[in-house]
């Protein structure tokens, strides 16, 4: 049974997607389809409850030679999902974390934004009533994904700071060779190439 080397934990709107992007093109790295199965943290616990076979699947096609890897945000949305680390912590104790961070403002307005397109696409005749201000008057939720503190200490209940990778996404823009060069090192995999990745646009 393959189960993840390491997770991308977060935060939501903070290059994760572009990092997803990166780890696919590396031949030692395998990265699961979806990008986000969210299996320890899902609406409902819709994910959860279909089982670690279920999970393991995710992550059955990977090479001998591959580290496998998933990329799920909803990991680090303490406490929307209270028992996201404490349930990676009883099935993977070793697993490497990565948390990658923006400017937390910036992020929760990314966050926001994104919602709205969101509901744009599914409901056509989707109406924004209340601005940023107003939402995070009304509702915390993208104001505690961008608490990293608070997500953090979620995890070190259960792992040590040497799983940690913490990264920032202005680096992964401005020095994506250098940022990647430390992850491979990180997860365990060489880093021939990663001069050479061609920047992802996303908001």
């Amino acid at each position: 049974m393959r189960l993840p080397n390491f997770i991308i934990i977060g935060a939501s709107k903070a290059g994760t997607t572009t990092l997803y992007k990166y780890l696919c093109l590396h031949p030692q790295v395998y990265m699961c389809t979806p990008k986000e199965p969210e299996f320890f943290a899902s609406e409902n616990d819709k994910n959860y409850t279909k089982g670690i076979d279920w999970y393991a699947s995710l992550f059955s096609k990977a090479e001998l030679h591959q580290v496998c890897g998933e990329a799920s945000g909803r990991y680090t949305h303490y406490p929307h999902f209270p028992e996201a680390s404490e349930r990676i912590a009883q099935i993977l104790p070793r697993v490497k974390l990565i948390y990658i961070m923006r400017h937390p403002v910036e992020r929760a307005y990314s966050h926001y934004a994104q919602h709205i397109k969101y509901n744009q696409n599914i409901k056509h005749q989707f109406e924004v009533k209340e601005t940023f201000e107003e939402n995070i008057a009304r509702d915390s939720y993208v104001l505690d994904a961008s608490n990293y503190m608070q997500q953090i200490e979620q995890y070190l209940k259960f792992y040590s700071k040497e799983q940690f990778l913490f990264l920032l996404m202005e680096d992964l823009i401005e020095q994506p060779a250098d940022t990647l060069r430390q992850i491979c090192s990180f997860i365990g995999v060489n880093n021939e190439g990663s001069s050479r990745v061609i920047m992802i646009n996303y908001l």
